[in-house]
């Protein structure tokens, strides 16, 4: 991003500090708006309005910037970024079972951290070849993909741990004998 600002916009260098905390600033405001919502409308529903809304702003920070509205574009760019990054970890534990929770979880953040790693490069490449601005609209396809695919193939709370130890734990009431389940239907037939 700063060499973005850099070379694309003409900006210097010292300025950029400001606009790298107002986007990160911003994120993180994001990340908690992300907790909010996901509790209000469903994880999949806003981890898939985050990367898709990332997508979106993609062409907006490309073809729309100007030095006098990159700031504003950048913090806002921070804030809806940082919404699926927030409820992304808890939308991946529910996504698996309990049985494979564990390394399910770590196989699919390590896939995505193999993307993140050949990113940068890739970027690279579009921006000696073309401009910097092509490798944002990659980055803005790759990120309508990882909105969309979990919108389209996976349930909110598939695997809810909450819901899967309640399960449990009323299962083993009803079947343990002594349990206090057990002793108040005893005590209902028998009245």
């Amino acid at each position: 991003m700063p060499s973005y600002l850099e070379s694309e916009l003409g900006m210097n260098f010292k300025s950029m500090t400001g606009y790298m905390v107002g986007t990160y600033s911003a994120m993180i405001l994001g990340k908690v708006a992300a907790g909010v919502c996901a509790d209000l409308f469903g994880r999949r529903l806003t981890f898939a309005a985050g990367a898709i809304g990332s997508a979106a702003f993609m062409p907006l920070i490309v073809f729309y910037h100007s030095p006098s509205n990159i700031l504003w574009i950048l913090i806002t760019f921070g804030f809806i970024y940082g919404v699926p990054v927030g409820v992304l970890a808890t939308y991946m534990t529910e996504s698996f079972s309990t049985r494979v929770r564990g390394s399910a979880v770590g196989t699919a953040y390590n896939l995505g951290r193999i993307g993140a790693a050949v990113a940068p490069a890739g970027i690279g490449l579009l921006a000696t070849h073309v401009s910097i601005g092509a490798g944002f609209l990659v980055m803005g396809i790759t990120y309508v993909l990882t909105g969309l695919i979990p919108a389209l193939f996976i349930a909110d709370r598939l695997y809810d741990p909450n819901r899967e130890s309640r399960d449990a734990e009323s299962a083993s009431r009803r079947q343990a004998p002594g349990s206090a389940g057990d002793t108040a239907e005893r005590r209902a037939a028998k009245a």
